[in-house]
C-alpha cells in the first residue's frame, strides 16, 4: 500500500476508501466528486474508473434485515505508516524472543523429563537392592553397607561395654555418697535404702 495520495501526490491526510479498494485524501477525493459527478448521485474512481453510489439509500425504505448491509462508499482507513512498522518490528523481535524462550524452555523440559526417567530406573534398581532382608541379621540394609564384625571391630564392642559398666558403676558409688539421711529409693541400688548423714 502506498503512502502517498494518487491525486495530490503527498502523504495522506485523513485517508479514506472507495469500493474499489483505493485510498486517496478525504479532501482530494471530495473535490474529485463535486468536480466529475454529474448527477451527485456516482462517481467514478481517478485510478481505475470504476464507478461507485455515492449516496446512501434511506434505511426506513429498505427492510430491516438488509441494515447491516449498508455501508458508506467512502470509509475511513486508519493508515500511519511508520508508527506501524516501529509496532510491526518491535512485535516482530518479541515474537523471536518468545520463540528462542519456547526453544529453551522445551529443551529444558526434555532435559527433565529425561532425568525423571532415569531417576526412576535408578530408584527401582535401589529399591530391589534395599527391600532384601538379611535373614542373620533382619537387616533391610543392602549387604554393601551392612557392618561387618571382625576381630577389631569385636574388641571395640567390648571395650564400649566396658566403659558403660564403669561409669554406671561410678554413677552408683556416687548416689551412696551424696544421699540424705531419709529413707529413699535410689535407682542404681536396686531397693531401699536409708542414707547417711554429712
Amino acid at each position: 500500500m502506498s503512502t502517498q495520495c494518487a491525486i495530490c501526490l503527498c502523504d495522506y491526510t485523513e485517508p479514506v476508501s472507495i469500493p474499489c479498494g483505493h485510498v486517496y485524501c478525504l479532501k482530494c477525493i471530495s473535490d474529485h466528486i463535486l468536480s466529475s459527478s454529474p448527477d451527485g448521485f456516482a462517481a467514478s474512481c481517478p485510478t481505475c474508473r470504476t464507478s461507485f453510489c455515492i449516496v446512501l439509500p434511506e434505511l426506513k425504505s429498505l427492510p430491516t434485515q438488509f441494515h447491516r448491509y449498508i455501508t458508506p462508499s467512502i470509509r475511513r482507513v486508519f493508515v500511519e505508516p511508520e508508527a506501524f512498522k516501529r509496532k510491526l518490528d518491535a512485535l516482530e523481535a518479541r515474537n523471536g524472543a518468545l520463540e528462542r524462550e519456547n526453544r529453551a524452555l522445551m529443551a529444558a523440559v526434555a532435559k527433565e523429563k529425561k532425568d525423571l526417567q532415569e531417576a526412576r530406573k535408578q530408584l527401582k534398581v535401589m529399591g530391589k537392592k534395599i527391600t532384601r532382608v538379611c535373614d542373620s541379621n533382619r537387616s533391610i540394609m543392602p549387604p554393601s553397607k551392612r557392618p561387618r564384625l571382625d576381630a577389631d571391630s569385636s574388641s571395640s564392642a567390648i571395650a564400649t561395654a566396658r566403659r558403660r559398666l564403669l561409669s554406671s558403676a561410678n554413677l552408683e558409688a556416687f548416689a551412696r555418697a551424696h544421699s540424705t539421711k531419709r529413707s529413699v529409693w535410689n535407682p542404681f541400688a536396686g531397693a531401699q535404702m536409708t542414707s547417711r548423714s554429712r
